[in-house]
């Protein structure tokens, strides 16, 4: 519940705070433009400081599965996973949002539709005699049509 009304708080100041920032190249620029308008430099200093704790959060949490993951399948110890995938981190993160979105798009095109096909193939996975023979030909057709 929390997490949707921020999101349609986001949609809100999205659609509403396009005078602020017309040649905005990303959400960042807007939500930064918008919160220096409403709320000035304190506001600005808090908004960073929101965005700094969650994204901390996201990323030890998603380094520590990774690394968890990885550990399982690959000849390395869980610290030398965390800090391969840590030192990979701060690489990506000196791309720029508008260029790591540039990357991302093609690549979450491509594998969203296998995906959606694999989450909706899940819940059918006991009326198959044979599920490997259902699910590996829909997911390379639901690849097929990622890629295209």
């Amino acid at each position: 519940m929390g997490l949707t009304l921020v999101y349609l708080s986001l949609f809100k100041l999205g659609s509403g705070s396009g005078v602020l920032t017309p040649d905005a190249t990303n959400g960042a620029v807007v939500l930064h433009a918008y919160v220096q308008n409403t709320f000035g430099g304190l506001g600005s200093f808090f908004l960073a400081a929101l965005i700094f704790i969650a994204c901390m959060v996201t990323a030890v949490g998603l380094t520590c599965a990774c690394a968890e993951f990885f550990e399982q399948y690959l000849p390395f110890s869980y610290k030398t996973l965390v800090f391969i995938l840590g030192l990979f981190s701060m690489v990506v993160s000196n791309l720029g949002l508008s260029h790591l979105i540039q990357i991302s798009i093609p690549v979450l095109t491509a594998i969203y539709p296998p995906c959606i096909v694999l989450v909706l193939l899940s819940f059918t996975l006991r009326w198959w005699n044979s599920a490997s023979r259902i699910v590996a030909p829909v997911m390379l057709v639901s690849l097929l049509f990622g890629i295209l």
